[in-house]
């Protein structure tokens, strides 16, 4: 599935997201709109503005993604998962107090959200680094069938295709259902706060934010475990990972998901604004609630 092409020749450009619509349309200001109108606000951290623009423009670049791997994420992963959350947001809105999931509904809903931390922003930035790793580097090389290179040069010139190849064998490791997945199924677990307070939940341009136990100057690699993980799906919904000391029944058929309703402005801004704000983070999806106390916590 996950032949990539470096061969020639033209082909249609893809406006490829990196954070789907479908979380997208979670923070919409007007979601009765069609699909294709919908809007959000959006919030740099370096203009110091608030712009109203279409999602169908928002959180995207241009060919970000192979055409293998933006075919298996729009036709396997994302379309189902979009799926798996409205059922979620469905149950938050009967005000069940759970949400359950057949076991192949849950382990997809898990590699989507290992995916969104792979394929973000903040791990291009790092690829310089990881690209040392002897499978990248492998596969890199024999692209271009040399075995002398200057790989400073060979980034610099060829960014798209180093972020590309890079995807393509993160996501590949991700349809395996590779340790990490395996990690966050096992050792993890899950539920959805439901914010009922007077300010909406906030998301970045690197979508996920992982929590760990001590502050650290090293590196984060995924051989460390992040304490608590914080993936928001709309205004008023949030997925938290939270480690689990005691492993998980792997042989279950079915999981159950907690939903919490949390109503005090003060937890809500601890936990999930500040607690979420990550320093690399350079826009955020706001509303009328939150972006003033987002602009003034961002500015002091």
């Amino acid at each position: 599935m996950y032949q990539f092409n470096w061969g020639g020749g033209e082909r249609k450009v893809s406006r490829d997201h990196y954070i789907p619509q479908f979380i997208l349309r979670g923070f919409s200001v007007n979601p009765k709109e069609a699909k294709n109108k919908q809007e959000i606000y959006v919030y740099s951290k370096k203009t110091n503005e608030v712009k109203r623009q279409l999602i169908a423009d928002s959180f995207m670049q241009v060919d970000y993604n192979s055409p293998e791997t933006e075919k298996y994420l729009a036709q396997e992963l994302e379309t189902k998962v979009a799926n798996i959350v409205q059922k979620i947001k469905a149950e938050v809105n009967k005000e069940n107090k759970i949400v359950d999931l057949e076991k192949n509904k849950y382990v997809l809903l898990i590699r989507f959200l290992v995916v969104m931390w792979r394929r973000n922003l903040i791990q291009v930035d790092r690829m310089k680094e990881i690209i040392d790793a002897s499978e990248y580097i492998s596969s890199i090389f024999s692209a271009f069938g040399t075995e002398e290179i200057n790989i400073g040069k060979l980034y610099e010139e060829n960014k798209d295709i180093f972020r590309q190849t890079f995807f393509d064998l993160a996501i590949r490791r991700t349809t395996k259902d590779d340790e990490t997945v395996q990690k966050t199924i096992k050792y993890y677990k899950p539920f959805i706060v439901h914010n009922t307070s007077n300010i909406n939940f906030i998301m970045h341009n690197t979508y996920s934010t992982l929590n760990y136990l001590s502050n650290k100057n090293d590196e984060v690699t995924e051989q460390d475990f992040p304490i608590f993980m914080i993936y928001p799906i709309s205004k008023t919904m949030c997925l938290c990972m939270l480690l689990n000391y005691k492993e998980s029944d792997l042989t279950q058929n079915n999981y159950t998901i907690p939903i919490v309703t949390w109503s005090d402005e003060a937890d809500i801004k601890q936990f999930l604004i500040d607690g979420y704000i990550t320093p690399t983070a350079e826009s955020f999806v706001v509303d009328e609630t939150n972006h003033e106390y987002l602009q003034n916590l961002l500015n002091n």
